[in-house]
């Protein structure tokens, strides 16, 4: 059995202290700030109410997604070589888990006339549910991992 070294056990100790004060911070901020009676106020990016709670409460889930990219970012940034963004991950998953975030496709489909009504529905329930706060969290994780290092050629 390897021995584990003192090093990554306090490494490990300051990431989970870091992501206990986030949600400490995370959940102080929602009981303060977040919590009122009309919850369509984080509906959509062009429907919302109240646009910079709706701000804050998308970069709030986004930035946990960084949080938990940051033992990725601290092992690239330790790598001997030149930083590459990585544009294909960040497009293909980004992107899109960019614009769900945002609820952008409910706006997207009151602009489409004659979509089907169950894509509509899906599209709907992506925006307004879960999905959103899940596509929030997946976009900052993406964006995080997506910065690479290039081997150094000898």
């Amino acid at each position: 059995m390897q021995k584990l070294k003192s090093s990554k056990v306090i490494y490990y100790v300051m990431y989970l202290f870091i992501i206990t004060i986030y949600l400490y911070i995370y959940r102080k901020i929602e009981i303060n700030y977040f919590s009122i009676g009309d919850f369509r106020v984080y509906t959509t990016l062009l429907m919302t109410t109240d646009i910079k709670r709706f701000i804050v409460k998308t970069i709030m889930i986004t930035l946990f997604g960084v949080i938990l990219a940051l033992p990725h970012i601290f092992v690239t940034t330790k790598k001997e070589g030149k930083t590459k963004f990585n544009w294909i991950l960040s497009i293909i998953i980004g992107l899109p888990a960019l614009i769900v975030s945002l609820g952008i496709t409910v706006d997207i489909c009151r602009l489409i006339k004659g979509i089907n009504s169950t894509v509509g529905i899906f599209l709907a329930w992506i925006a307004y549910g879960v999905p959103r706060y899940f596509c929030s969290f997946l976009f900052g994780y993406i964006v995080s991992v997506s910065f690479v290092k290039e081997d150094v050629e000898e």
